[in-house]
């Protein structure tokens, strides 16, 4: 359901409509990364205490709050509440900061925990294709208020269905993980329960459940972080200096599942040092310090977006291209 935001293509659009300069933006989106930063390691501790399901239950009310304050904000044209609508959402990605993660890893265990990661994160990417299908149709006959009403109708629906959610201790959720044990080493290829989805973002799952099923499965994914940030790399740089249109598309389809594959290899390289160091009663909050680097870069990106804006937004994309080929580099330098 989250991914069910129907004023995604126009994100931008809903700020700068209601007078937000795009210098601005990225300050809202830079306080947005900030409030995630702060809030880590307090919402970590929070879910070790209260469980995931609850957690993840919170997330979903708080995200509601910011989707109907950003609402507000559009319709008063009002900088304040698209402050606060910023720090709500960021308080929302805090409870979801490890949890969504934790919350699997305990389900399904190591051996199924990567591709089930890809699965879920398929779902969210459907809604997107389906909000972004829909966008055209809502925005013709009501305009930004009908994308805006239309997704705090779903994150309403989403807050219903987060109820649904097996609590982490249940005996079915360590039945799933013996499972997932058992197909570890007895996995058939082909699924024709699955559903086939067009978006080239979904071909991480299939990718990453090659690796798993390789005999050279581990030794494939240390390599792919450090291969996937730099073929990313390179391609933010192609999509800030090229102009020819089939170009930019391909690179649009294709930046997605570049940036996706080494942030799941890492959320499971991260499950594992939690297991190694024996933190697991304190996954989340574990989960959550590591997040903060994350964090951090956030912010120092969409700060340095924001005054690459005033001499052009192509600068952005080459940022971006360079600050991925320099994690590239990092990564090869740990794998030696």
């Amino acid at each position: 359901m989250n991914g069910l935001v129907f004023f995604a293509p126009v994100a931008l659009l809903v700020r700068t409509q209601a007078g937000v300069s795009e210098h601005v933006f990225f300050l809202l989106q830079a306080l947005l990364s900030g409030v995630i930063f702060l809030g880590e390691i307090p919402t970590g501790f929070i879910t070790d205490k209260i469980g995931y399901r609850k957690s993840l239950i919170l997330a979903q009310m708080l995200l509601l709050g910011a989707r109907s304050l950003l609402l507000a904000a559009f319709v008063s044209r009002s900088l304040a509440l698209f402050v606060v609508e910023a720090v709500v959402e960021g308080t929302a990605t805090c409870f979801t900061s490890g949890t969504g993660s934790a919350y699997l890893y305990d389900l399904y265990g190591e051996n199924g925990y990567l591709v089930k990661t890809a699965h879920a994160e398929n779902f969210g990417t459907a809604g997107f294709i389906i909000s972004t299908v829909a966008y055209a149709g809502i925005y013709k006959i009501s305009g930004m208020e009908g994308l805006l009403i239309t997704t705090v109708v779903m994150d309403i629906i989403a807050v219903v269905c987060s109820f649904y959610l097996r609590s982490e201790s249940s005996k079915s959720m360590i039945a799933d993980r013996k499972e997932m044990q058992l197909q570890a080493d007895t996995r058939q290829q082909g699924n024709s329960g699955d559903t086939i989805y067009s978006a080239v973002q979904m071909l991480a799952e299939p990718i990453l459940e090659k690796l798993s099923d390789g005999k050279n499965g581990k030794s494939g994914r240390g390599k792919l972080p450090a291969v996937t940030a730099t073929t990313a790399g390179v391609a933010f740089l192609l999509f800030g200096v090229v102009k020819f249109r089939a170009a930019v598309l391909l690179l649009m389809l294709i930046l997605p599942l570049l940036l996706n594959l080494p942030e799941y290899l890492l959320m499971d390289l991260e499950n594992q040092f939690v297991d190694e160091t024996e933190c697991g009663s304190q996954r989340a909050a574990t989960l959550s310090v590591l997040n903060m680097g994350v964090n951090l870069v956030e912010i120092l990106t969409l700060s340095a977006s924001a005054f690459l804006t005033k001499i052009g937004i192509q600068w952005c994309f080459v940022f971006v291209g360079c600050f991925l080929m320099a994690i590239a580099l990092l990564f090869a330098r740990i794998q030696k």
